[in-house]
């Protein structure tokens, strides 16, 4: 039987978006050319607002992406490193159950 490839961040990112959006969620892209290393999307629901950076399997980030990442952290923002969908839908999931109180000292990088 053939192994399956995983799926692409392109596939990765559409799939959680696209499972927020159906949970209410307003999710919006970055515009990567104006804010080098900002993470992918942007989510807001219920006055919380978390990041999102979408990586194929075995994805690094880039140093801007893991210095921009930290910035926002360092403010208490939560970002997220999401490379599989299950756990991308996971983190909606938790976010929405908690509205971002768990979160907001405990971003996953």
């Amino acid at each position: 039987m053939p192994k399956l490839k995983p799926p692409t961040e392109k596939a990765i990112e559409k799939a959680v978006c696209d499972y927020a959006t159906s949970k209410g969620v307003l999710v919006r892209k970055n515009d990567a050319i104006v804010f080098i290393g900002r993470p992918d999307r942007i989510f807001h629901w219920g006055g919380s607002t978390w990041y999102i950076e979408f990586k194929r399997h075995g994805g690094v980030l880039s140093a801007a992406q893991a210095r921009e990442i930290n910035r926002l952290i360092d403010k208490g923002i939560p970002v997220f490193v999401v490379s599989d969908i299950e756990h991308g839908k996971k983190v909606i999931d938790d976010m929405l159950t908690h509205n971002g109180e768990f979160y907001a000292n405990c971003s996953e990088t």
